[in-house]
């Protein structure tokens, strides 16, 4: 009689097998949408600004600090790219801004991340990072997908909370 729970064991194991079940969670799909606070490291000065990406054509950066450059805020928009600080704006689907700029190079990132070119690379704790197929890219997202922090070889954001 000790045989057949075994057998029963066996089958269940079995079953649980063949049907994908699995005690490891599954890995989240990184989100590109961000609206949140950012402490940026470029070129060894740090900033820290407001992020919000809603999708490649729509999207700002605000900074906070330093004070120097407080307030100012770039974004894009249905193909126009407006620059302003306080009453003054600068606004043109024409605006070129460098691709060197720290703002195209946020941007940039994200539109990495929303590409869907990023593979999964590892687990921590229940942090996910996930990098670009040259590896030029690292994001480390929460167990939801929201970003926690992005890294290039001369970009570091990392997003907090206020």
């Amino acid at each position: 009689m000790k045989k057949l729970p075994l057998v029963f064991l066996f089958a269940a194991g079995m079953a649980a097998a063949l049907s994908g079940c699995s005690s490891e969670a599954s890995v989240p799909a990184p989100h590109a949408a961000a609206d949140k606070d950012a402490e940026i490291i470029f070129h060894n000065e740090t900033y820290k600004c407001r992020i919000i990406y809603v999708n490649s054509n729509t999207s700002s950066l605000t900074f906070t600090s330093p004070q120097s450059l407080s307030g100012l805020s770039f974004k894009r928009a249905d193909g126009t790219v407006s620059v302003s600080l306080e009453n003054l704006m600068c606004k043109n689907e024409k605006l070129l801004i460098s691709r060197n700029s720290l703002f195209s190079k946020i941007t940039g990132l994200f539109d990495s991340v929303s590409s869907d070119e990023l593979h999964f690379v590892a687990q921590h704790g229940e942090n996910y990072e996930f990098c670009d197929e040259s590896s030029s890219l690292s994001l480390l997202t929460d167990k939801g997908g929201d970003p926690l922090r992005m890294v290039t070889d001369d970009l570091k954001i990392t997003f907090y909370n206020r």
